[in-house]
């Protein structure tokens, strides 16, 4: 299965393509730019929901620069960036996670 997700960085208007594979499944509430423009996207599913910062390129093409995975018993949900804080909810645990981001991912 795979999930697409289109990002689109209002700064520059630039518009890549995201494809989640794996299972894994990113809702639109799981995705959020920091002030330098680097995505953040949380997927969601049990053993396997992580974090990760995306580099977008002009190309529409993006890399992957840093992944954190949650525990395997938390379903990861959407994210919200404050300041250099990223926060994670997931689905059924009531648990937030916290992750202090710094420019680049």
């Amino acid at each position: 299965m795979e999930t697409i997700t289109r990002a689109i960085d209002i700064a520059t208007g630039n518009v890549t393509t995201l494809a989640s594979s794996g299972g894994t499944m990113t809702q639109p509430t799981g995705v959020a730019f920091s002030a330098d423009g680097t995505l953040y996207e949380s997927t969601g599913l049990y053993a396997k929901s992580v974090v990760r910062a995306i580099r977008l390129h002009p190309s529409g093409t993006s890399s992957t620069i840093r992944e954190v995975a949650n525990d395997r018993h938390h379903f990861g949900e959407g994210i919200a960036i404050s300041d250099n804080t990223l926060t994670q909810l997931t689905w059924k645990e009531k648990v937030a996670n916290l992750f202090r981001i710094t420019p680049g991912g």
